[in-house]
């Protein structure tokens, strides 16, 4: 749709001239067949925009240029205007318009003028492919959207294939749109969306054209990166599964083999650091939104005995319990529980007093609360002078 035609005879040319190793997408290698192309969806977003009586409206993946310019020819051959919402959508249609990608940006009209269009003479292009919540068509489809109204009759495409993960919000999606009696098109339905990745005929073909020594199959879980070596070996080449993230393959000289292992896995930008995604901070910051935290502060003399009142300092608890009762006073009598059973020699040992009085802290917040929260015990030693 964008780009020039597959290249073919380059191709064969680099299998003729000789390929060491073909290093090759895993994902559809359990399909059967081969993929479609965007000129298939191109065709089928076309009949559809044309038979449609009402309004029409398409959500996809907005980094999909090529298919925001289908959608722009088929709407343009039903004379159609296109209304874009959502700021990812507006964002590529953008930097498409200034890569020469999409030659008249003037054909995506502002969600504003979505009102005056007449109902057989509106494409609306907008964002929520995946049920994003705040995205365009999960406002549209609440019924939230300040600029944008579908109702019943009108058509709405999703011209995109759910990402493993979002299923739910998906459907949550489609059914408010059918219950208000909107038509809902998806990929189970008709050819709106096609892989970019490779089935097995696609791969065998490949094999054909570059001829290579080795196969590398990569990107896709374990099960489909085996499957692809498989298909490899079934075909008369030498597969090498590179099944986990960080291995490190020598390809040459000499025979192929492993390596070495090498840091991966996804890092967060948390403030100005960069960190690990497995950092131990994570799991406390997500509890400390969840149930906050206690930090009880007390001194205690040379015998055991408490020197003044405990300070306890509160963050994202409760006040109260839902029998009323202020939950720092539950702390105190813990407190006072807690030293009344502890002999003087276990009140000196500050170690075992602190983590008996966490254990205890902890026990009674999810008693009356049900929530458990993080639990900080300091305890400071006012030692007598000899």
């Amino acid at each position: 749709v964008l780009a020039a035609p597959f290249d073919e005879p380059h191709l064969r040319r680099i299998g003729r001239e000789g390929c060491l190793a073909l290093i090759c997408d895993s994902t559809n290698a359990m399909w059967e067949g081969r993929s479609p192309g965007e000129r298939d969806v191109a065709e089928t977003l076309a009949k559809l925009i044309h038979d449609a009586e009402r309004r029409v409206a398409i959500t996809s993946f907005a980094s999909n240029v090529a298919r925001l310019k289908a959608v722009e020819q088929a709407a343009r051959t039903a004379g159609r205007r296109i209304v874009t919402a959502g700021r990812s959508m507006r964002r590529v249609i953008e930097a498409a318009h200034r890569c020469s990608y999409l030659e008249d940006r003037a054909a995506f009209l502002p969600e504003e003028a979505f009102a005056s269009l007449p109902p057989e003479r509106v494409v609306c292009l907008c964002t929520g492919s995946q049920g994003e919540p705040r995205a365009a068509m999960a406002r549209i489809a609440a019924g939230r959207h300040p600029s944008i109204a579908l109702g019943t009759g009108d058509l709405v495409i999703f011209s995109a294939k759910t990402i493993p993960g979002n299923e739910r919000a998906v459907i949550a999606i489609e059914n408010r749109l059918a219950r208000r009696g909107i038509d809902v098109v998806t990929e189970h339905d008709a050819l709106v969306h096609v892989t970019g990745h490779p089935c097995r005929e696609d791969l065998k073909q490949f094999y054909r054209w570059v001829r290579p020594q080795y196969v590398v199959p990569i990107h896709g879980e374990a099960r489909h990166i085996m499957t692809h070596a498989g298909l490899a070996r079934d075909a008369g080449l030498a597969a090498l599964p590179l099944a986990g993230n960080g291995r490190m393959l020598r390809l040459a000289p000499g025979k192929p083999e492993m390596i070495d292992e090498v840091p991966h896995g996804r890092l967060m930008v948390d403030g100005s650091a960069i960190t690990p995604r497995d950092c131990t901070a994570m799991p406390t910051r997500r509890k400390l939104a969840w149930a906050g935290m206690i930090v009880v502060s007390l001194v205690i003399d040379d015998h055991g005995e408490r020197v003044g009142a405990p300070q306890i300092i509160m963050a994202g608890i409760a006040h109260e319990t839902a029998t009323a009762t202020p939950t720092e006073a539950i702390i105190h009598d813990l407190i006072e529980d807690t030293f009344t059973k502890l002999a003087p020699t276990q009140r000196c040992d500050t170690g075992h007093m602190g983590e008996s009085l966490r254990r205890a802290i902890g026990r009674a917040m999810l008693a009356h609360w049900g929530k458990k929260p993080l639990c900080r015990v300091i305890i400071h030693r006012n030692r007598r002078p000899e």
